[in-house]
């Protein structure tokens, strides 16, 4: 046997070693951690936001190496969006390297935000499968189908995988096409009870526009799937949800995201992972991640005389909301109202620097939600920098409209000011349409692909 065969062999040898009994675990019931929506690379990166994201997983990792858990399930979207920097992708290494070293194994399926980008062969979790960091499950299209072919450690390809008594099906990402593919797979599902894998939300229990099932769907799949892991709506939640003598028991989980995706998240606060241990029935525990505090301070501005005073009243109302001694909170001003002295007088930079110094605020968040009318569009606004102006409206345009999420709007605003300096908004500039557009759907839509076809 040459040198090469031999370490394939040693390698081969070391992955099947992942996952498999471990001393004295052959009397505890197989056991595993779910989390989701992990969203990976969200912020700056020089920030501690940034960090934020890596530390909510670490704490579920760590959570799982400390109580021993079989497998660790990952339901989609561990990163933020398709391209990732050199950081992101240290931060998850890190995070998820205890569990290979406590040979616990990681199975993670893509979400909307981890598939591949148009024209590229793989995607970044693909590339930490490929790096033996984690295995990935997923579904074969064959003729427009879904094929659930055995999950192969080697290659690191399949849909369905069997670790320490635990049966294991991923589908990853479905879109629109989720309930017709749940009714393709039904029959190629594993004999025993199955833990289910699937990026989606249940449309009776939250609202997406693309990637909700029925949960009629997933109930014709409880003969074989004890446990459906889900992912893609950033609340918790277990369906069906119900009580009385005919209720039914859960079968579908989705914990929330681990950390505040969006600053409106806090509206329900409760999110983290389950740890559940599989028997007769699943027992699910909740665990709460820890997560940056969030305060979201309104101001009436209507009986304010001035932009001073908004400042001023605006700092008053966050620091009454901050507990002191805490984390650096992200605090959100909503200013409602009319302002008599007109809107475009407000300076929201001296209501971000009061606010900032009466709470130490990791960051601050403006969101304008005045009235219109003639008091707030009055006169007495000479002098005023319309760069300036034309910047606020802009930016109040796209918050209040909701086009992107939190992270994109800065490059949004980016663009159109690009295309308007450039002469690309007025017509100017000849043959640049199709690349306003492309840019323009690439930002409104980060994740858009053929949802109801192959990836």
């Amino acid at each position: 046997m040459n040198g090469e065969d031999s370490g394939e062999t040693k390698m081969r040898a070391q992955l099947e070693l992942i996952g498999g009994m471990r001393p004295g675990d052959a009397d505890r019931p197989p056991s595993f951690v779910h989390v989701a929506d992990v969203h990976l690379g969200l912020g700056d990166e020089d920030s501690e936001r940034f960090h934020d994201y890596g530390d909510a997983l670490a704490a579920a990792v760590e959570h799982a190496v400390r109580t021993r858990v079989t497998c660790f399930l990952i339901a989609g979207d561990l990163f933020d969006r398709r391209d990732i920097s050199a950081a992101t992708l240290r931060l998850a290494r890190r995070a998820l390297e205890p569990l290979r070293k406590a040979g616990i194994p990681a199975y993670a399926i893509e979400g909307n935000h981890d598939r591949a980008r148009p024209g590229a062969s793989s995607s970044w979790v693909r590339y930490l499968a490929d790096e033996k960091v984690l295995y990935t499950l997923a579904p074969e299209w064959v003729d427009g189908k879904l094929v659930l072919a055995p999950h192969d450690r080697w290659s690191n390809r399949g849909a369905i995988a069997r670790v320490g008594g635990i049966a294991l099906c991923g589908l990853g990402f479905l879109g629109n096409r989720a309930e017709v593919a749940l009714a393709e797979v039904a029959a190629q599902l594993p004999a025993e009870p199955t833990v289910l894998l699937l990026h989606a939300a249940v449309a009776e229990a939250v609202a997406l526009p693309l990637g909700s099932v029925k949960g009629e769907a997933l109930l014709a799949l409880r003969p074989r799937v004890v446990y459906a892991a889900l992912g893609h709506g950033h609340y918790r939640y277990a369906w069906p949800d119900e009580s009385g003598a005919e209720a039914r028991a859960p079968l579908a989980w989705n914990p929330g995201s681990l950390e505040y995706v969006r600053v409106d998240d806090t509206r329900r606060p409760e999110r983290g992972f389950y740890h559940v241990t599989l028997g007769q029935a699943p027992v699910v525990t909740f665990v709460a991640t820890r997560k940056r505090p969030i305060v979201r301070a309104q101001v009436d501005v209507s009986a304010l005389d001035s932009g001073e005073a908004v400042a001023v009243e605006a700092a008053r109302a966050a620091a009454a909301l901050v507990k002191p001694g805490g984390a650096q909170p992200i605090v959100q001003v909503v200013l409602v109202g009319r302002a008599r002295f007109g809107r475009y007088r407000i300076g929201l930079e001296a209501v971000d620097a009061a606010v900032r110094a009466a709470t130490q605020a990791l960051e601050v968040r403006i969101e304008l939600r005045l009235d219109d009318g003639a008091a707030g569009l009055a006169g007495g606004d000479d002098g005023l920098d319309l760069a300036a102006l034309r910047r606020e409206v802009l930016a109040e345009l796209v918050r209040g409209a909701q086009l992107v999420p939190e992270a994109a709007e800065a490059r949004l605003l980016g663009l159109i000011e690009g295309w308007r300096e450039a002469g690309s908004l007025r017509g100017e500039v000849d043959g640049d349409a199709d690349e306003v557009i492309a840019s323009l759907h690439g930002v409104l839509h980060p994740d858009a692909t053929d949802f109801g076809g192959t990836p």
